[in-house]
């Protein structure tokens, strides 16, 4: 038998802003990285893999910091 556990998050103002932050950031990653397939589809081009996606989108960071 399998057994489950809810827990109720109660956040403070600060906690669901940083709750709604992160998920700007992962909407924006998702967005990002759907758009970037649709390219290299497009043009024909190898798909990248999840890992070099992670790796161009960190790099593009770092470029616009």
């Amino acid at each position: 038998m399998l057994l489950g556990l809810k827990t109720q998050l109660l956040p403070n103002n600060k906690q669901v802003t940083a709750f709604r932050k992160a998920s700007g950031v992962a909407r924006h990653a998702y967005n990002w990285a759907n758009a970037t397939l649709q390219k290299s589809l497009e043009e024909k081009q190898k798909v990248p893999s999840a890992i070099d996606l992670h790796k161009r989108l960190v790099a593009e960071g770092k470029i616009a910091n």
